[in-house]
């Protein structure tokens, strides 16, 4: 672990572990090995999901908790942990565990993973490219009261806004058994993915980034692969963004021969860039900046969803190669 630790929320078994450490905070230097002690008795595992962030890696433990964790690079002292906490949290989240898509399952009592889905609208979902063929997907944030009712299912990304609206208001009328543990029933969270048609999704899934706030306080459209939409609505800024030449040179001596990064960019509902994240780096820091300046600049004409604006947001892939 490094210096200082964030700790994003972590339910511990152990009664001392869960007095020092069970309210979210930065874990300080003097704590780190109570913390680091506490953190190994949990028995962590790797999960059968991924993070879309590069540095982040997604674990789980029993009783069915799914974890995200950040290891960054130190230039001094190798990697390191920096972040670790229920998975998928974002601010103003109740702190609630994330439990694993198997423990969301056991305790289903009706409605299945992927609807119903009404047979009316389901003809007129967009399908989009999924890893298996063509479907229509959207994961949702669903959140559980400690009866096991469902407090909210909102979409956090998505092949279009219908998939949004329907999946959400099947997910809504899902009913399920409370999540208990050590006998007493716990509000919990978990990330479903949703598919039309049935069966079409990849080996590995890929745990979505939470919806990124909009200064317009409409809640932002996340479209898992929009930015070929979003490029036939481009009135502003450079698509090809390339490096500085002191970055090529870098590039050169590195003898890398093709580069690729993931960004997310999110719009608001005038059109104009209002956010820029990496995902995954380049691998190169001074082109990222680069990249990220650059998608600042990109205007659309605004993206409506039934006659209205609206913010939206989608990840954004950059490839560059050079001799």
């Amino acid at each position: 672990m490094g210096d200082e630790v964030v700790n994003g929320g972590l339910w511990f078994d152990d009664a001392e572990c869960a007095k020092q450490f069970g309210v979210p905070g930065v874990v300080k230097a003097d704590r780190v090995p109570a913390f680091a002690s506490c953190v190994a008795k949990l028995g962590l595992k790797s999960s059968k999901r991924e993070s879309a962030l590069g540095d982040v890696v997604i674990m789980e433990y029993a009783p069915g908790i799914e974890l995200e964790v950040r290891v960054l690079h130190d230039e001094f002292d190798g990697l390191r942990l920096r972040w670790i906490g229920y998975a998928t949290r974002s601010s103003g989240d109740l702190d609630v565990p994330t439990i694993t898509r198997e423990s969301l399952e056991r305790l289903r009592l009706d409605g299945d993973a992927n609807g119903p889905i009404d047979p009316l609208t389901a003809p007129y979902l967009e399908l989009g490219q999924a890893s298996e063929g063509r479907a229509a997907f959207a994961w949702i944030k669903l959140c559980l009261d400690a009866n096991g009712t469902i407090a909210k299912a909102e979409p956090y990304e998505v092949t279009s806004a219908k998939a949004a609206s329907v999946f959400a208001a099947a997910a809504a009328k899902w009913k399920f058994r409370p999540f208990i543990t050590r006998g007493q029933p716990m509000a919990v969270c978990s990330l479903a993915r949703m598919v039309y048609p049935p069966g079409q999704g990849p080996a590995i899934e890929t745990l979505p980034l939470p919806p990124t706030p909009s200064r317009s306080k409409k809640r932002p459209i996340v479209l898992a692969n929009g930015s070929k939409l979003l490029e036939t609505r481009r009135i502003a800024g450079d698509k090809l963004i390339v490096p500085d030449q002191n970055t090529k040179e870098l590039i050169h001596r590195s003898d890398v021969k093709k580069i690729v990064g993931t960004f997310r960019l999110c719009i608001d509902e005038t059109g104009h860039a209002e956010s820029a994240l990496p995902m995954k780096s380049t691998g190169f820091a001074k082109y990222d900046v680069t990249i990220l300046n650059g998608m600042r600049q990109w205007v659309y004409t605004p993206y409506l969803v039934d006659g209205e604006a609206v913010p939206v947001c989608t990840p954004v892939t950059f490839i560059y190669s050079q001799r």
